[in-house]
């Protein structure tokens, strides 16, 4: 909770406040507690890939039908044949080849260095969710919060009269629109998170008011109520509730 509250003041810095309560008071290194949570990182963004992998997969005609009313009038049949389609194709044909033959000028590059030490730093966090102690239990935690946050948008939907037709694949979409805003790094996704659920729900003609009205209402029930309600109780019981603590050690 204080990691949650402490992002609505600073996009993020939650991570490092979370990591540094913990360290304070189990008492081990802020750089090992960091491992974990880039672990749980890592698992969120698979989790929410599949999960936006399965929204598009359920909802693709709605928002194919919607593109094509509103947008550009796609037409797929002229989409297969477009010169920008087959110049991209080229590109991504040689771009391999480029990296092979380039490979070394490129090992030496500051760019290439930092995309090979995020990818590194990826898949060393992947590989360190073998070491949890209890990996059931993790697995099933991290599949949990996600339900959960998918069922916050889906009893919205019920709660909320203009949305209250809508269904779970229209709610699997929103929650992924809104999802999305949250990942953008603005305080507490206020704003981002907003205009994406507006977007998401206008392609079930929802009007745009009532689709304001409801990421309002989600945004502020979780923000204003959740997070710091229950931010600053943790920020002042912490203290007293870990007075006489003392960590275990196996």
């Amino acid at each position: 909770m204080l990691g949650y509250f402490a992002n609505l003041g600073f996009p993020r810095i939650g991570e490092i406040v979370r990591a540094g309560t913990f360290a304070k008071y189990e008492d081990i290194p802020v750089e090992k507690v960091m491992g974990t949570v880039t672990a749980d990182r890592i698992i969120d963004l698979i989790s929410f890939f599949l999960v936006f992998l399965l929204a598009l997969a359920l909802e693709f005609d709605t928002i194919w039908s919607y593109l094509s009313a509103n947008m550009l009038s796609i037409d797929s049949s002229q989409l297969f044949t477009s010169r920008v389609l087959w110049v991209i194709l080229a590109i991504l044909a040689i771009l391999p080849f480029l990296i092979y033959r380039y490979r070394q000028q490129l090992k030496t590059h500051p760019l290439a260095q930092k995309i090979w030490n995020l990818t590194h730093g990826f898949l060393e966090g992947i590989k360190s969710v073998r070491r949890v102690r209890n990996l059931p239990a993790f697995l099933f935690h991290s599949i949990l919060i996600w339900v959960m946050y998918y069922a916050m948008t889906y009893f919205c939907f019920d709660a909320f009269e203009p949305t209250s037709h809508l269904g779970l694949h229209a709610a699997l979409l929103v929650f992924v629109f809104g999802s999305l805003g949250m990942i953008i790094p603005t305080p507490g996704g206020m704003g981002s998170y907003h205009a994406l659920v507006v977007g998401g729900l206008i392609l079930y003609g929802i009007h745009s008011d009532d689709a304001f009205s409801f990421a309002m209402i989600i945004f502020f029930t979780v923000n204003i109520f959740g997070n710091i309600l229950f931010g600053l109780i943790a920020l002042l019981l912490l203290p007293g509730i870990n007075r006489n603590y003392h960590p275990a050690r196996s």
